[in-house]
């Protein structure tokens, strides 16, 4: 349903002196923009760097497809008032 954008290299914490931050207990993750190609709307997606799972994702993947439900709802309730 979506598009990555283009990933962006990071920690929780941030980036420290040019570089992922090493300190215990914060992980490596990356940042994933995506575009959903029907809406156009943008998600950002939080990734583990090691494994490649998914932490988070905002909005979730769940709103992204109310959101086009009701979009599509709307739009078939404007043609048939024509």
């Amino acid at each position: 349903m979506v598009s990555m954008i283009g990933p962006v290299l990071g920690a929780r914490a941030g980036l420290l002196a040019g570089g992922p931050a090493t300190a215990p207990g914060i992980e490596p993750t990356e940042v994933h923009f995506l575009r959903d190609p029907e809406s156009g709307r943008v998600a950002v997606q939080v990734v583990d760097a090691r494994t490649g799972e998914e932490i988070h994702q905002i909005p979730p993947e769940g709103m992204m497809r109310a959101l086009a439900s009701i979009h599509e709802a709307i739009g078939l309730l404007l043609d048939a008032r024509g």
